[in-house]
């Protein structure tokens, strides 16, 4: 397996490039729990909330947040019932687990750079095994900020002692794309299961056998 000739390390977000999240799937749980009722809306996760962003900052508690979900939209759950249902939005996409043993089994250090709440950071470390493959973590919501703040990527290339031209950040959001790249960080727009291969050739590494991308 040949390793990537121009980088040491790949930052990964995770929810829309690793993981997939089903929000429709949330909407049907609060439905199904009487928390919601047709034609009803409600933000959706990075919608710019004051109580959606203090919990993934860090600023609220799990339980301050359900209180002020209950206090906005009139929902009468309990926060173990609420908690479940945010959990579960999670999964892996087919691709992830096979794709992050191919660059560590290169040799590439992995990070996760992720705007996160602690269920949700959780539910991904208990149940998606290929994240034991990440050396280091930075998350929002142990940060106190949100991306592209610049401590994500200088968190990360700290700990697994690359610089700023050894490293790639990789995310679904243009504009995060973009306002790393303007801090002079090399990134990758990930753009769905194609994004696959079209990654290795961005790093340098051959490609994986039997179109990855598939599987």
């Amino acid at each position: 397996m040949t390793a990537s000739k121009i980088y040491k390390a790949i930052f990964f977000d995770l929810g829309g490039v690793l993981v997939d999240v089903d929000w429709a799937g949330y909407r049907r749980g609060l439905a199904e729990i009487g928390c919601l009722m047709p034609g009803d809306v409600i933000p959706g996760y990075h919608d710019d909330v004051r109580f959606i962003v203090e919990f993934m900052t860090g600023r609220a508690s799990v339980s301050s947040f359900w209180s002020s979900c209950r206090s906005a939209y009139g929902w009468n759950a309990d926060d173990a019932s609420l908690s479940s249902l945010w959990g579960r939005v999670l999964s892996p996409f087919d691709y992830s687990s096979r794709l992050i043993s191919h660059l560590t089994e290169a040799g590439l250090k992995l990070g996760i750079m992720s705007d996160t709440d602690p269920i949700h950071w959780e539910t991904q470390n208990r149940s998606f095994e290929f994240l034991n493959r990440f050396e280091a973590s930075a998350v929002s919501f142990e940060l106190g900020v949100m991306k592209p703040d610049k401590s994500f990527p200088q968190y990360l290339m700290e700990r697994l002692n690359v610089d700023s031209s050894e490293c790639v950040i990789i995310d679904d959001k243009t504009h995060l794309i973009e306002g790393y790249k303007e801090q002079g960080f090399s990134a990758f727009h990930w753009q769905g299961s194609s994004s696959v291969q079209e990654l290795l050739q961005f790093i340098g590494m051959d490609p994986i056998g039997g179109g990855a991308h598939d599987s």
